[in-house]
């Protein structure tokens, strides 16, 4: 279970740099507006979620049973943590203006944008096996919190803080890729 947790407080990294960039340039936030974004956001990663997860089972079938889904799933993860860690490396500093234009459509269109990572991830959870109803739940709390922490903190303190939390994230993503590599393809 905590594979699971450091898997998607990494994968949120994305969601929380965006929703703290967004809660920088929103005015009158309450805690109604935060929990529908926070809602929003966590039921679209559990979604992308499940969608890798059951599209990863039909390569299941007609791969034969050998090491490689385990290490497709295994670089996936792992080329996360570095494309996070370069986004974080390579972005420009943000700038605050207000944006009276952001609404619940929007904050699909950016919520579909930020899960492709948590879709993949799917997918490589599917090549593992490992049992999907956890991963789901924990998906849901953790983007749930991650959204409506952002939120609150790019309301109240900005968003200075961006580039060493998504750097931190990717590096984590790495860890842990190079983690599962090591116990998953070496150690069999």
């Amino acid at each position: 279970m905590l594979k699971e947790i450091m898997i998607f407080f990494g994968l949120s990294i994305d969601s929380f740099v965006l929703m703290m960039n967004k809660g920088a340039q929103l005015r009158n936030m309450n805690m109604k507006k935060i929990s529908t974004y926070a809602l929003e956001f966590a039921f679209v990663a559990m979604g992308m979620f499940m969608f890798g997860f059951l599209c990863s089972k039909p390569f299941i079938v007609s791969i034969a049973r050998v090491k490689i889904e385990i290490a497709i799933a295994c670089l996936i993860i792992l080329i996360i943590g570095t494309v996070i860690a370069t986004k974080a490396v390579l972005n420009k500093d943000f700038e605050e203006r207000l944006d009276t234009s952001f609404d619940c459509k929007v904050l699909l269109k950016q919520a579909l944008f930020t899960s492709i990572d948590v879709f993949f991830v799917g997918v490589a959870y599917g090549f593992l096996e490992v049992h999907a109803i956890n991963a789901l739940i924990i998906s849901f709390v953790i983007t749930f919190l991650a959204v409506s922490t952002a939120l609150l903190i790019g309301y109240n303190c900005g968003a200075k803080y961006q580039r060493i939390i998504r750097l931190v994230g990717g590096i984590l993503m790495i860890v842990f890729g190079i983690y599962l590599i090591t116990t998953y393809i070496v150690m069999r």
